[in-house]
């Protein structure tokens, strides 16, 4: 399986693919140009948890677990995958429904990135209707060849963002690693090509009365909607939230304090905030 993927690859490339499985075990310092530092997690991947994977030179295709994956080569889409699809980042929200026999079935996907969470929820709920919004037009693209290559449906896809309020957005630099997972956006009042929404006209749209679940990855606009002139009112529609809190903005006191004024349990995993409305579990 490791072998057919590397024998497609270009000689320069076998090398490096390579030497990313050796220098892997020694320092990843080696490897971290941005063409050279993802391969030691490429072969993590293949040779860890058994994945069969097929490459062009512009894309890998990941096939695990009946799913169908494209990624795009040299980028942190890799990664997401390995966090969403392989080690189940968001398996604590959704065993919230599966354990408790709690019916899931609408799903904001909110900062969906390449679409994999929205894979990784229908696999299980395939008659769930999701709503999945991403404002990088090159991260929409591959979102939409992921859902076409798995034939998804009942899922509508936006290319937007979500915050305090409907507005339009433009790109704002990025955080951390600042690579295709990391890209973040300001709000502006003057029309762009980004529409941002507000998650109560999300709902209002898209999924009238209660909400099941809401995953919310927008790389520091969560300090929008959670801010002071935000309307807040859509929590008293969710059951369960994932959240993923970014310490850059110093807001996670105050998120937490609003989730709780508002009846959630609120536990972490990993790096993603859940938040559990209290009645689910009495």
């Amino acid at each position: 399986m490791i072998n057919q993927f590397i024998n497609q690859l270009p000689i320069l490339d076998r090398i490096i693919f390579w030497a990313g499985k050796f220098f892997n075990k020694i320092g990843n310092w080696f490897l971290s140009y941005k063409d050279y530092k993802y391969w030691p997690s490429y072969y993590n991947k293949l040779a860890d948890y058994k994945v069969n994977a097929l490459s062009d030179g512009k894309f890998i295709q990941y096939y695990f677990k009946d799913l169908k994956i494209f990624t795009r080569i040299f980028s942190s889409d890799s990664l997401v995958f390995e966090l969403v699809i392989l080690k189940e980042e968001y398996k604590t929200p959704v065993d919230i429904f599966l354990l408790n026999n709690v019916p899931l079935n609408n799903f904001l996907d909110l900062g969906g990135n390449i679409g994999l969470t929205t894979l990784y929820v229908k696999k299980l709920f395939p008659d769930c209707h999701v709503v999945v919004l991403e404002p990088d037009e090159d991260n929409f693209l591959m979102a939409m060849k992921n859902f076409e290559a798995n034939c998804l449906t009942n899922t509508t896809s936006i290319r937007g963002g979500v915050g305090k309020k409907d507005c339009y957005l433009v790109t704002d630099g990025g955080i951390r690693d600042k690579e295709e997972w990391a890209y973040t956006y300001k709000e502006v009042d003057t029309p762009t090509e980004i529409v941002s929404y507000s998650i109560n006209t999300l709902l209002k749209e898209f999924t009238p009365g209660e909400v099941d679940f809401i995953k919310i990855d927008v790389e520091g606009a969560e300090k929008e909607i959670f801010s002071n002139e935000a309307d807040i009112s859509f929590l008293k529609k969710v059951k369960v939230l994932a959240l993923e809190i970014h310490d850059e903005f110093d807001t996670r006191i105050k998120i937490n304090n609003i989730l709780k004024e508002n009846n959630f349990i609120i536990f972490n995993s990993g790096e993603t905030t859940i938040a559990a409305k209290r009645n689910l579990f009495q």
